[in-house]
C-alpha cells in the first residue's frame, strides 16, 4: 500500500491487523491529508475509515470510489449486472459534510465507469464505451 504522499510503505517483516472484520476489503485509497481512507468490500460497499481511531462506516453501495473536492466528497460508480455482464452504470457523489448522496448521471443505455475529479473540484472525467468523457459538477 502507498502512503498519501505516494511513497511505498515497507513493513520490514512486522505488520498488524488494524480491524477484526469478517468482510474482505480491498482497494484502499487515502485522503490527501492522510487522515481518512476508503476501502471497498466484496459485498459491494464503499467504506470510509479513520486512520486515527480505526473506525469504519459504510457510506454507499458502489465501486471505484475516490476522494474528490479537497476530500469533502467521494465520487464513485454504481453498476447493475445481469449475472454475466454490466448492463447499467451511473456516477454518484457522496458529500461527506452533509452525508448526502447525489446521482450525477442517470442513463439506461450508457455505461459510465471509473469516475475521477480534477483538482478544481468541478471537472469530472469518466470512461464511457471506450472513450474518456468530461463533464462539470457545481
Amino acid at each position: 500500500m502507498a502512503s498519501p504522499e505516494g511513497e511505498i510503505v515497507c513493513f520490514n517483516g512486522e505488520k498488524t491487523e488494524k480491524r477484526k472484520e469478517s468482510k474482505v476489503f480491498f482497494l484502499p485509497r487515502y485522503s490527501k491529508d492522510g487522515k481518512k481512507f476508503l476501502v471497498h468490500s466484496l459485498d459491494g460497499g464503499i467504506y470510509l475509515g479513520s486512520v486515527e481511531d480505526g473506525s469504519l462506516k459504510k457510506i454507499a453501495e458502489g465501486s471505484n470510489g475516490r476522494f474528490a473536492k479537497e476530500d469533502s466528497a467521494i465520487i464513485f460508480e454504481k453498476t447493475k449486472d445481469d449475472g454475466h455482464r454490466i448492463i447499467e452504470s451511473d456516477i454518484f457523489l457522496y458529500d461527506l459534510k452533509n452525508e448526502t448522496l447525489f446521482q450525477l448521471t442517470d442513463t439506461k443505455a450508457i455505461i459510465e465507469r471509473m469516475p475521477a475529479m480534477a483538482e478544481d473540484g468541478h471537472t469530472l472525467y469518466w470512461s464511457e464505451d471506450g472513450k474518456i468523457m468530461r463533464g462539470w459538477v457545481k
